[in-house]
């Protein structure tokens, strides 16, 4: 990263229409740059958030992080993959108030020559990362992004992704 702080500044801020939309930073540093922020809210009221970091003094490029505000916004780091550039992700909160992350990266950001993959984690297994796409084919636009992700009333895990292999596979809907 360069060290002209030109990564400086950008933050995540919360508002909330219970407190007349104030504004309240959820990140701050000089050295930090965050973006791409997901929340959600358990049965208890309290807010849970997970956005992408990086700063000028980590060398693991873009990784996915989480917070929630009873405890301040102390942020922890929640992706541990062998990729380095997180591209997007999603988040979701079971009726027993366990978070649910979906995340997708790669090892070189935006290069569809390195595969991006779909990753899965959760606070109830001190977020242990977890592959939820399949093996990589020989398409070199092996590509998979923008994961969403919704936890039913049986607390059944749901991820959708974007995923540009360009495979067909039987039963596969015909366009």
């Amino acid at each position: 990263m360069p060290d002209d702080n030109s990564y400086a500044g950008k933050e995540i801020y919360y508002a909330s229409s219970l407190d007349g939309w104030v504004n309240h930073i959820v990140t701050a540093g000089q050295t930090k740059l965050c973006y791409n922020p997901s929340i959600a809210v358990d049965n208890g009221g309290d807010i849970y958030i997970t956005y992408t970091r990086t700063n000028d003094r980590e060398p693991y490029g873009k990784q996915l992080y989480f917070t929630k505000k009873s405890t301040n916004w102390s942020e922890r780091r929640i992706s541990f993959t062998g990729y380095n550039h997180i591209a997007s992700s999603d988040m979701d909160i079971d009726n027993n108030g366990i978070v649910h992350a979906v995340f997708s990266n790669s090892a070189v950001e935006d290069d569809p020559s390195h595969n991006s993959h779909i990753w899965y984690a959760n606070s109830a297994n001190s977020w242990i990362n977890v592959q939820v796409d399949s093996n990589s084919t020989l398409n070199s636009w092996d590509d998979r992004k923008a994961p969403s992700i919704e936890v039913d009333s049986k607390n059944t895990v749901h991820v959708v992704w974007q995923d540009h292999r360009n495979t067909a596979l039987p039963g596969d809907p015909a366009y």
